[in-house]
This record gives structure tokens, C-alpha cells and sequence, in this order.
């Protein structure tokens, strides 16, 4: 009988554990925290139409590069610029990714946008790779939650950096169009 009783206390003990959570470990960034950003005008005429990627390193050097019109039809060759990210930013950014749940592989569909611009994400970190779909598609409030991520990624761009793709885009769109001769 006392066995009989080990046995279900066991059993009660267990059933009880609390499961290990499948979010990482709050605190500082993981060693391998990788944050590639991604942002598109959408279907524009080539003259309009750019898009950005913004990449964040383990190590906190950034990279910003612009694609001005459509890559694949030989438009300009798109331009790079490095940046740093400090480590409280790094660390500020690991926790806002997890407060506002980045960090998971299942996205709910919201309805489907058609036109505009859209961004997408991708983060390493603790040896996983977690993508997060084009915010199009998304549901309300993961689109909130999206947006104060993308915000807080997009401020760790220097201005300087952001005055200069102003200051492209207006000297692209302002050019006239010469007719052929």
C-alpha cells in the first residue's frame, strides 16, 4: 500500500511540474541575436518603387542597404551603409521582441491587404530561426505589436542614414523623364 502511495504521489508531483516555457530566457540578448528587417514601397512604377533591409548583428554592427526601383530590371545598384547598435540597445531590443511575443513560429492570418507596403522580419536567436510573415496579412493586434517593434529597429538607424534616403528619393522622384532623341 505505502508503495502504492509513492507511486500516485509521483505521479501527482509530476502532473503538477510546470512546463518549461518556449520563450527564451529573459535577461541579456543571446550570444547569436540576428534581426533582419525588410521593407518594400510595393508595386510602384520603377521611378517610385524601393525598398530597405536593415540587418542587426550579434556583435551590434548594423547594416542598412536601399534598392532603388526593381533589382531584377537593372535598376541602380542598391546602396549600403554600415551603423552601430550600443549593447543597452541590444539588450532593449531582445526585450521587446519578447514582450510583444516575436519570438514563436505561428502567425494567425488576418484579411489580406491589396497594394501598399509591406515589411517582414527575421530573428535569430538561441540557435533558432523565428520568421515573421509580412505584416499584410496579419491580424490587428500582432500588427500593433509589429509596428512598436519595427519603429523601435528603424530608431537604431542613425538619421543621418534616414536624411540620405530622403534626400535620394526626392532627387529621384523629382527627375523629369527625358524623351529619347
Amino acid at each position: 500500500m505505502a508503495l502504492f502511495a509513492v507511486l500516485i504521489l509521483g505521479i501527482m508531483a509530476q502532473a503538477c511540474r510546470v512546463a518549461e516555457p518556449t520563450q527564451p530566457r529573459l535577461g541579456n540578448p543571446p550570444a547569436d541575436l540576428k534581426i533582419t528587417y525588410h521593407w518594400d514601397s510595393g508595386s510602384l512604377p520603377p521611378k517610385y518603387h524601393y525598398s530597405y533591409e536593415i540587418v542587426i548583428e550579434p556583435d551590434g554592427s548594423g547594416q542598412f542597404m536601399v534598392q532603388p526601383g526593381y533589382a531584377a530590371t537593372g535598376e541602380p545598384t542598391p546602396w549600403v551603409t554600415a551603423f552601430r547598435v550600443s549593447p543597452e540597445k541590444m539588450n532593449q531590443l531582445f526585450q521587446l521582441l519578447i514582450a510583444r511575443d516575436m519570438l514563436r513560429t505561428e502567425w494567425a492570418k488576418g484579411k489580406p491587404l491589396i497594394g501598399g507596403s509591406s515589411s517582414e522580419m527575421q530573428i535569430i536567436a538561441d540557435g533558432k530561426t523565428y520568421s515573421v510573415p509580412n505584416d499584410a496579412q496579419m491580424i490587428e493586434k500582432d500588427k500593433s505589436d509589429l509596428a512598436e517593434v519595427y519603429d523601435f529597429i528603424k530608431q537604431l538607424v542613425p538619421k543621418s542614414i534616414w536624411d540620405k534616403l530622403a534626400q535620394s528619393r526626392h532627387q529621384i522622384e523629382s527627375a523629369t523623364d527625358m524623351p529619347a532623341q
